[in-house]
């Protein structure tokens, strides 16, 4: 089982067209451990059997099939969030 993740993350962000979001990861999480679910207007991630670090309603819906995440560097999740309209 994996170690509790303890931080605490704040999705506010200005929320352009293409925004991104880090998250730094205890050493040696893989993709499997994780649990990241991109709906049109809320995410959720957190690593499985723990409670969700991220379970937030987006302030813009997105294109849930432009909408990526990947593991960077062995040490930090790459959320990417495509607005679904092009204004700000």
């Amino acid at each position: 089982m994996c170690p509790q993740l303890s931080f605490l993350i704040d999705l506010t962000f200005v929320f352009a067209q293409i925004s991104q979001v880090r998250i730094p990861l205890k050493a040696g999480l893989r993709s499997r451990d994780l649990t990241v679910n991109i709906q049109k207007n809320h995410l959720l991630m957190g690593v499985k059997n723990q409670p969700p670090i991220i379970d937030q309603q987006l302030e813009h819906d997105v294109k849930i099939e432009e909408s990526t995440w990947l593991i960077e560097d062995k040490l930090t999740l790459l959320i990417t969030l495509e607005k679904v309209n092009n204004s700000c």
